[in-house]
């Protein structure tokens, strides 16, 4: 391979003054020269906000409903995740992530927006309904605002989405009960922080014991219930209602999560990044490297599968398991099985963008033996990492992307 076109061809930016090196030492000056270039495009785009936040405004019955979107400025196409909040703060959720984006949906008045609607028989001003109600609470007004009119907009501007979900908290917490209750098919995944199944608790077991009868359409669902110590009416409501889905055999994932030492105040938060946590990080649930007997990417999507369905809310995913497929990579790099890393290589390439850090991690994975390759080998993975610094990877990854004795590799041939 020519130097000076593989040079050529990963610089970034040809206006950067020349790197010092020994003219003798062209294979040091290669290195330093895309060490330079890359490192110069991460400095450049730290100049840029990392969280890219929008505001739009969508017809509701007549009304504008405004609504806040958050997401990473690299957001990349792969399972590609939406999260719809119940909530005016999108900003301070899960927004560092390279596929999820947030739109928040900011309330004048929570009551009428979350709560259903009062039954006729209920007395205004008892304890049920603390003090009466200013305006007639509508919850069947929002969730049909969400079907027709956000999960469409969302959809068209920044999908498709492979993973959807709800998060309420507090009074957004019973909504999102009733959402999953009532339309199920709407999300993937409903998180309810702090759930204040105080306010009419009769209301969802009700609505939930007639899901029941129907409990093919929550096969596959996740729900993630949390209350924190200190809000004891809460948290005894999210625990009579874990019973009652156990009670009533609903299909469901649930995970219930109880924060110690947390109030009402501040458990929203916690509870998204719990829920979060509990869908998507299926490396933290992941077995250990011994217990992976696949020698090839057939088998090891066999395992894979059977283990996230006893324990996660997401089907197998590269994007989603990238630790677990990096473990794989390096198992076949090690016992140099070069047919089934080209196999995972093609594999990653169809299911991730090449700019991703998944992506990354799992080629230099499948290069952790390079030194001890043939060398029929070492030139076809010299030229995929070439191909992979040429893709133009995400910048921040410019030390990470650094494989010096490939880089060397290349210079010399």
């Amino acid at each position: 391979m020519n130097i000076n076109k593989f040079i050529a061809v990963v610089f970034i930016s040809s206006f950067l003054p020349p790197v010092m090196a020994s003219e003798a030492d062209s294979t040091l000056a290669a290195r330093q020269q895309i060490e330079a270039n890359l490192i110069a495009q991460y400095k450049a785009q730290q100049t840029q906000p990392q969280i890219v936040e929008e505001i739009d405004f969508l017809d509701r019955d007549g009304s504008q409903q405004p609504i806040t979107i958050v997401y990473n400025r690299n957001l990349i196409p792969n399972n590609r995740v939406l999260v719809i909040a119940m909530d005016d703060n999108a900003r301070a959720l899960v927004t560092g992530v390279e596929d999820a984006v947030i739109i928040g949906v900011p309330m004048a008045d929570r009551i009428r927006d979350l709560v259903p609607p009062t039954p006729a028989d209920a007395d205004e001003g008892s304890p049920e309904w603390q003090n009466g109600q200013i305006t007639n609470p509508d919850s069947d007004a929002m969730i049909r605002f969400i079907e027709d009119s956000l999960i469409p907009y969302a959809e068209e501007n920044y999908g498709p989405f492979f993973h959807k979900v709800l998060f309420g908290y507090s009074l957004g917490g019973i909504f999102t009960l009733q959402t999953l209750m009532t339309e199920p098919q709407l999300f993937d995944s409903y998180i309810a922080g702090s759930p204040s199944l105080w306010y009419r608790y009769n209301y969802y077991e009700g609505i939930t014991i007639a899901a029941s009868q129907h409990r093919e359409r929550f096969a596959g669902k996740c729900l993630i219930l949390s209350a924190g110590e200190d809000e004891p009416s809460i948290s005894v409501g999210t625990r009579n209602y874990e019973r009652l889905l156990a009670g009533l055999e609903m299909p469901l994932i649930t995970h219930h999560q109880r924060n110690m030492e947390t109030d009402h105040g501040h458990n929203r938060t916690l509870s998204f990044l719990y829920g979060w946590d509990r869908i998507f990080n299926t490396d933290d649930i992941f077995v250990p490297v011994s217990t992976i007997t696949a020698t090839t990417l057939t088998e090891f999507h066999e395992f894979m599968d059977g283990w996230l369905d006893r324990t996660s809310c997401v089907t197998n995913s590269p994007m989603r398991s990238v630790s677990a497929y990096s473990l794989f990579a390096t198992k076949l790099a090690e016992e140099q099985n070069f047919e089934e890393m080209r196999v995972l290589l093609s594999y990653a390439k169809d299911n991730m963008p090449a700019q991703s850090r998944s992506f990354a991690t799992i080629q230099l994975s499948l290069l952790s033996n390079f030194t001890n390759m043939p060398e029929d080998e070492k030139r076809y993975w010299a030229n995929a990492y070439s191909e992979l610094l040429e893709s133009g990877p995400a910048p921040g990854l410019a030390v990470h992307f650094i494989n010096k004795e490939i880089i060397e590799y290349l210079a010399a041939n």
